[in-house]
């Protein structure tokens, strides 16, 4: 059976970039179809048609989806224009071209999905997304069950709706505590001011999970592949 696919979706689906990229290189006039410059919502028929992004042949074939432990220190991107360390130096080896989906602060080290599947790229990169996290934090001081039970109840930032968090204190330390934190946010940077607006800023942030895909024994700067069962499960989280 024949399949066809609009030449936005299939610029996504080589892993060019997202569906918004597309069409911006489409505008360009930086997209050809059997040498021809290409139209929005034009049909590309699979296997038979040849698209060209920038002069070079690009191809659909499966995507993948890859979770990085990514060091701290190092940038949430492929490439960074002030020379700093990024993702890219963790994926040596990796021959498909993938994009971060979602977003860690350079201080963070922790879970990140990456992957070739540029709509799904788009959704997470969405400023309004919105998935379950689960992070560690060692925060300054000693926290108590009534700050545990305040985060529970939910914490107005910005003005915004009230944040909740389910918090367990894992190990008390001196003048320290371990606790695991678990929210349904976009940034990472919102666990840094949720917790330092109850007077317990993190001086170390890791983040462990994002909604069921688990970092587990990855070493930081260590990746594995999101098995297909998972990544199915993971779009459910996403839509609920």
């Amino acid at each position: 059976m024949t399949e066809i696919i609009r030449i936005q979706k299939y610029i996504a689906a080589s892993g060019a970039g997202s569906r918004r990229d597309a069409e911006r290189l489409i505008a360009q006039g930086r997209v050809l179809i059997n040498g021809e410059p290409a139209n929005f919502g034009d049909i590309v028929t699979l296997g038979a048609d040849t698209v060209m992004v920038d002069g070079k042949q690009v191809s659909v074939d499966h995507s993948i989806y890859i979770l990085l432990n990514k060091p701290r220190d190092v940038v949430s991107s492929i490439g960074d224009s002030a020379g700093r360390h990024t993702i890219a130096d963790c994926l040596e080896g990796l021959e498909t071209r993938v994009f971060p989906a979602g977003r860690l602060p350079m201080a963070v080290e922790g879970a990140l999905l990456l992957t070739n599947d540029g709509d799904l790229v788009l959704e997470l990169n969405q400023p309004d997304r919105q998935l379950e996290m689960t992070y560690l934090a060692s925060v300054e001081g000693i926290m108590s069950d009534d700050v545990v039970k305040r985060l529970a109840d939910g914490i107005v930032l910005d003005g915004a709706r009230p944040v909740r968090a389910r918090v367990l204190i894992l190990n008390t330390g001196l003048r320290t505590t371990l606790v695991r934190v678990v929210l349904l946010e976009s940034r990472a940077g919102r666990v840094n001011r949720l917790l330092a607006h109850v007077g317990y800023p993190p001086y170390e942030l890791r983040r462990v999970a994002i909604a069921n895909l688990h970092i587990g024994d990855l070493e930081p700067g260590q990746w594995r592949y999101v098995e297909t069962d998972e990544i199915e499960r993971f779009r459910q989280a996403l839509h609920e």
